[in-house]
């Protein structure tokens, strides 16, 4: 029996990344608004098959060809491996935790890590500015650390220290937009622990390069 397919809300937002066009661009060579390029994005909605025709055809032109659909995933899942452990790294001072924006892109956060590793307690850490303060403390169950230093040092020290025994069975889930994360990003790949990147639309392609289409994740 075949799998079914699904279409894929994030093959939109990895296609524009790739090629550094803004929801706002799409918008108007599709003659659509902004708020629908979103809906499409959000998965609140699906594109008609002649939208998705004209996406193909402006990725196609610049040497991008957007995979639109994806199988819809069985209820019997891979097993994972034994004391499996995900942690989520949030950089607040690269991707900040926004007022408008936080409870939308917890939610994200939250589903993916969910998908990701059904069943496991996830740890979760936010680095941030005390400027931040009005955005993380509407999120739950993150330890948050906050100061004026630049976070990238201690949160490449702390994943180090936390991937240090049994990589393999490490799942490391880091919410930025810093390429200053490129060289960590290939050593926990070299070690054998799984990365998942937690991006905005625009995030640069050096960056999501570095792991696998599949585990990059855009937020709103």
């Amino acid at each position: 029996m075949e799998r079914p397919y699904r279409f894929d809300p994030q093959s939109i937002a990895i296609m524009r990344t790739r090629l550094h066009i803004k929801q706002a661009d799409l918008a108007t060579a599709l003659g659509v608004t902004k708020k629908q390029i979103s809906d499409w994005e959000m998965g609140r909605s699906d594109p008609t098959a002649a939208m998705l025709a004209a996406i193909y055809s402006i990725g196609a032109e610049k040497g991008q060809t957007p995979e639109f659909f994806a199988p819809v995933k069985l209820e019997t899942r891979p097993a994972l491996p034994s004391a499996v452990s995900i942690s989520a790294y949030w950089d607040m001072q690269n991707i900040a935790p926004s007022k408008k924006k936080a409870l939308q892109r917890e939610t994200v956060i939250k589903s993916a890590l969910e998908d990701i590793a059904p069943g496991v307690t996830p740890g979760l850490y936010g680095f941030a500015n005390p400027s931040q303060k009005a955005g993380f403390e509407k999120l739950t169950g993150w330890a948050v650390q906050t100061s004026g230093e630049n976070w990238d040092e201690r949160i490449i020290s702390e994943i180090r220290k936390a991937t240090k025994k049994s990589p393999t069975s490490k799942i490391v889930f880091l919410i930025t937009g810093d390429t200053g994360y490129r060289a960590l990003i290939k050593e926990l790949l070299s070690r054998g622990a799984a990365v998942y990147l937690g991006v905005l639309p625009q995030a640069s392609q050096r960056l999501v390069s570095e792991v696998k289409a599949e585990n990059v994740i855009t937020l709103p």
